[in-house]
């Protein structure tokens, strides 16, 4: 969907994350089903008059559906995730089949959409039962995103092993009243009937087999970069093994004037033109401030000519700066100056999520972020280290790439040698362990005047975890904030010297 100029400037507005609590209803309301395609696993209790209320048997039939509909939006990638799901899992019988269904269809390396699973459903005879295609087509019109498919998953489990533990506890029940067993027998066989249930448990963290992992890589296997996000930097892009991962989390780190927000720009321009969504969080300018930039690398045209030429509607280069603001409106960049703490942006991320399709996610500056908590914010170190725990969790729950910029404290300029070192993230909380990759900027004209290396940005990558660490040097053009790559040097971890990359 093209962006309106009003989305261009902020935010639309936001919406909750998926309950974590699992729904029942009054008895009253549900009717009693037989057991079949439609029906549940069991009657529904009728209740008496006068008598109290019956407890409903464990489940949620609104994340049954948001499971299913979550695996037929986006496909078997998502199916993978969740696979550790079984069909006994559900509650409702035919959403069992359907998972079934599903399961056969991955199992055979198709592709799971409503037709194949439709297939496989009147394969076994079971499609009408379910209610036909229209009630695929329902899955999918009433799943609100696949973006939290794991934790709908992990809510159905909890309501199956929940059930499970209800039916132990019958059994144990009657076991302690069976007076021909003895006592050493009733124990023995209460505590297997216990540890059956406690093996159907998936703790969040829990281990998974190669055979899981393995799907997941077969997946993407031959896709190249296509399953990274290129950053538009060719020699950043080779150090990161073709670009960043879903689920990494880069900071850029530097003082103030080093252009962290010029190169985050660079990426988010770059992403964009290819028409992959990217999501903007900024908290130190506002949208336009990035959107005039946007303009000067577009067209060449020095920054304050744009903003002379905006104001009066006036300029020798007119009609070429109204031509590049359509091309702006057109860039699938989504701006946000709202998301000051982890809980906002984590809200307003599921927001977009569900409309757009979002490939990158740019951060100016995490800094600036709270905590939402008056007592932690009062410790700068403490605020810190809690926004980057949330952040690389919502990077994680997202499966997202980030890139955070962070503004470095002054021990940069206490020393000769003025180029950042990984130690110096030590006043920004948890960001060197929490991050994937770190990239420091480095102007020596900034602090040179007689400079052997004016108008060149050092992109130092201190840390990789998958890939090499070196550095890549860019050209600034400063009236007109473009960025032009000029070299790339690595480092060799094995020789221990600085070398020319092949």
């Amino acid at each position: 969907m093209t962006p309106t100029t009003q989305q261009l400037f902020g935010m639309p507005e936001t919406s909750k994350r998926p309950s974590l609590e699992i729904q029942t209803a009054s008895a009253e309301h549900l009717p009693v089903i037989p057991r079949n395609g439609n029906g549940k696993k069991a009657s529904t209790p009728v209740a008496k008059p006068d008598a109290a209320p019956p407890v409903l048997t464990p489940h949620s039939v609104e994340m049954e559906e948001a499971v299913l509909g979550a695996v037929l939006m986006e496909g078997v990638g998502v199916f993978r995730r969740i696979a550790w799901l079984t069909s006994d899992a559900f509650f409702i019988v035919r959403h069992g089949w359907i998972w079934d269904a599903m399961r056969r269809v991955a199992d055979s390396d198709g592709v799971i959409d409503e037709r194949t699973v439709a297939e496989a459903l009147k394969a076994r005879g079971q499609l009408e039962d379910i209610g036909g295609p229209a009630y695929l087509a329902h899955l999918i019109s009433n799943t609100p995103t696949a973006l939290y498919a794991d934790v709908y998953a992990a809510i159905v489990q909890r309501a199956a092993v929940r059930r499970l533990l209800l039916d132990a506890a019958g059994e144990i029940a009657r076991l302690a009243h069976n007076e021909d067993m003895d006592l050493d027998g009733v124990i023995t066989e209460a505590r297997q009937t216990l540890d059956k249930v406690c093996s159907q448990h998936r703790a969040d963290g829990g281990f998974e087999a190669s055979s899981v992992e393995g799907d997941r890589l077969m997946d993407s296997f031959g896709l190249g970069v296509d399953s990274k996000v290129s950053l538009g930097i060719k020699g950043l892009d080779m150090l990161l093994g073709g670009g960043l991962q879903g689920g990494q989390l880069m900071y850029v780190g530097g003082r103030p004037g080093m252009r962290k927000s010029h190169l985050l720009l660079h990426m988010a321009m770059q992403v964009a033109e290819r028409g992959q969504g990217v999501a903007f969080i900024t908290l130190e300018m506002k949208p336009r401030d990035h959107i005039y930039r946007l303009l000067a690398m577009k067209t060449g045209i020095p920054l304050k000519e744009i903003e002379v030429t905006h104001v009066t509607g006036e300029g020798p280069r007119r009609a070429e700066i109204y031509e590049a603001m359509a091309w702006v409106r057109n860039l699938p960049i989504y701006w946000s100056e709202t998301a000051r703490t982890p809980d906002k942006l984590r809200t307003e991320l599921d927001a977009l999520t569900r409309r757009e399709s979002i490939a990158l996610v740019l951060g100016d500056h995490q800094n600036l972020m709270r905590s939402g908590d008056a007592h932690v914010d009062r410790n700068d170190y403490a605020r810190a280290t809690y926004v980057t725990r949330q952040m690389k969790e919502i990077n994680n729950l997202t499966s997202l790439p980030f890139v955070w910029a962070v503004q470095l404290g002054r021990a940069v300029e206490d020393r000769n040698d003025k180029r950042p070192l990984l130690s110096d993230f030590r006043d920004t909380g948890a960001t060197e362990e929490d991050a994937d990759v770190v990239l420091m900027l480095y102007r020596d004209d900034y602090y040179n005047e007689t400079s052997q290396t004016p108008g060149v940005l050092n992109l130092l990558v201190r840390k990789n975890r998958q890939g090499e660490l070196g550095s890549v040097d860019m050209r600034v053009e400063a009236p007109t904030f473009r960025l032009t790559e000029i070299g790339l040097t690595t480092y060799n971890l094995n020789k221990l010297v600085w070398g020319d990359a092949k």
